[in-house]
């Protein structure tokens, strides 16, 4: 990680037959291990940078990473109208936030708090009043998909910040993971508590909206509950083609990490069972899709 970027590119070269070797071994020790040399190698220009303008940079920690702003105006809206937050879910143009009243506050994350009158996804009634539980804008930041704890999902339509659809007893029990899995609001995954996983398509007809339910994976299979939910983000200029084709979709569950693609039909490529005997209960599995693109 200390040498030269065209040392790394050639070392990764000439030892890919045995990163790969490793990492069919033991793939979580390779994943933390790679996961710091690309951590070094990324400060590696702006430590150098900022050794020239104050001085000498000697550890990781003297980078800033994060950012920590308080928001004393959206601390009181949510406590006061809105109810406690529930979750967080972020885009480049919006971050919702939603609350136990199951309404979805929409942030700028441009700005460092709300305003005095903040852009807000409100129940239209009691009955969907239910805590927001997860939540995803589409990639086109055109609508927005929300689940609740009653297991019920909304996909509102950020344009006039209405609802489109609204889909009851699909789920039973709260919906812990919500994405969108093509590049428009018509696709979406959605898991809940009991270990469901389902895929929505959604529909318009002469400006009427409705939607379909496809059944995935159940308890039976044995993963657990689905965490997280993670598409194959397209390479850019390549929407339509490789893993956007088939819609390649990693899942992150408690007792797996499971790849399946959704086109033309669903199919399990890939299912790394954990060994659940041993785990931390306080252990939550994550992942993240990592692009090698060829200098050509």
């Amino acid at each position: 990680a200390g040498g030269s970027r065209g040392e790394m590119q050639l070392a990764a070269k000439e030892g890919a037959p045995e990163s790969r070797a490793a990492f069919a071994r033991a793939p979580f020790v390779w994943c933390l291990e790679h996961e710091r040399a690309l951590l070094l190698h990324n400060v590696e220009e702006p430590s150098a940078v900022l050794a020239g303008d104050r001085g000498e940079v000697t550890s990781m920690a003297a980078l800033t990473m994060t950012e920590v702003n308080s928001c004393p105006e959206l601390r009181r809206m949510l406590s006061q109208e809105y109810g406690l937050p529930t979750c967080v879910f972020t885009h480049t143009k919006f971050v919702g936030v939603g609350s136990l009243r199951g309404v979805v506050v929409l942030l700028d994350p441009q700005l460092k708090d709300v305003s005095s009158q903040p852009q807000a996804l409100c129940p239209t009634s009691n009955e969907e009043a239910v805590a927001v539980t997860a939540g995803a804008f589409s990639p086109d930041a055109s609508s927005a998909i929300v689940g609740h704890k009653n297991g019920q999902v909304v996909l509102w339509d950020l344009s006039t910040r209405k609802v489109a659809v609204v889909v009851k007893d699909v789920h039973s029990c709260p919906v812990v993971s919500l994405v969108f899995c093509r590049s428009s609001w018509q696709y979406a995954l959605s898991a809940d508590a009991g270990g469901n996983l389902l895929l929505l398509t959604f529909t318009s007809t002469l400006g009427r909206r409705g939607y379909q339910t496809t059944f995935l994976l159940g308890q039976s299979s044995n993963i657990g509950i689905t965490l997280r939910i993670l598409p194959l983000p397209p390479a850019p200029n390549q929407i339509g083609q490789g893993g956007d084709s088939i819609c390649l979709v990693a899942l992150c569950a408690t007792n797996a990490t499971v790849l399946l693609t959704l086109h033309p039909t669903v199919q399990v490529l890939r299912k790394m069972q954990y060994d659940t005997t041993e785990s931390n209960p306080a252990w939550v599995p994550d992942a993240a899709w990592l692009r090698l693109e060829s200098p050509e």
